[in-house]
């Protein structure tokens, strides 16, 4: 099995990829900041200092949408290297993911629920950066797709041998043309969410296909299937403690 491929633009795409997702919660938290402090009647020099922060994040991100549609040529798959593998809580892990990108939830007016099936962690041994990858595209996902108001549900499950973990939204869910090809690069959909078009711009086509890679690097699997009446799932499978052959 080979990972994400590693060509000069590929790497480079992904890379703004990933920079996407931390600069709209740093930018969703500047706006609702903004807001209380408004309400607090601040200083003339506190304000000027989150509008600094507003107007960069937008720039930056203005900025990785146009490179990203830039980079959108043919990219070849290689290897990556130096991956490290180490002993893992899952649900502390998305706990923590969940509690960060809070502010960007509440500012799209969004809900997002956790479940568990049990209180126990969840050991596997993962490399956290790829897991983080995995979960905050797939949340990015879903807040891209779900109107303002709407639900976001992640759930942990547990089982002999496997993990399961859940995103699913209320949103628009996956056209049947586009459901066969979800995870492959530079796939979108045909429309975002009005609610966080401004956070994160149309969607590249790559993060969907970082999850999967990212999956497969654990020795999993990922699914997406649309829920009747009631917008989209992804489901992840992972392996409990079992380190995969790379």
């Amino acid at each position: 099995m080979n990972p994400p491929g590693n060509s000069s633009d590929e790497l480079i795409s992904i890379f703004f990829h990933e920079l996407k997702a931390p600069l709209s919660i740093i930018l969703s938290s500047a706006e609702l900041l903004k807001l209380h402090i408004t309400s607090s009647i601040p200083s003339d020099s506190s304000l000027k200092y989150i509008q600094y922060i507003e107007q960069n994040s937008h720039h930056l991100l203005q900025m990785i949408n146009s490179a990203l549609e830039y980079l959108r040529a043919d990219t070849v798959s290689g290897d990556v290297t130096d991956v490290s593998f180490e002993p893992c809580d899952l649900r502390s892990l998305t706990e923590q993911l969940l509690c960060n990108i809070q502010p960007y939830a509440s500012f799209c007016h969004t809900s997002i629920y956790f479940q568990c099936d049990t209180n126990q962690p969840f050991h596997i041994h993962c490399s956290k950066i790829h897991i983080e990858r995995i979960l905050l595209n797939l949340l990015c996902n879903a807040l891209r797709h779900t109107p303002s108001g709407g639900k976001i549900f992640v759930s942990l499950e547990h089982s002999e041998t496997s993990i399961l973990l859940r995103v699913s939204d209320t949103g628009e869910g996956i056209s049947p043309e586009l459901l066969p090809h979800i995870f492959e690069r530079f796939r979108r959909g045909n429309h975002d969410s009005a609610g966080t078009s401004l956070l994160t711009g149309t969607g590249s086509g790559l993060g969907l296909y970082i999850v999967k890679q990212a999956v497969e690097l654990h020795g999993g699997t990922v699914t997406a299937t649309n829920i009747p009446g009631s917008g989209a799932a992804f489901t992840v499978t992972l392996p409990l403690f079992d380190i995969p052959n790379r």
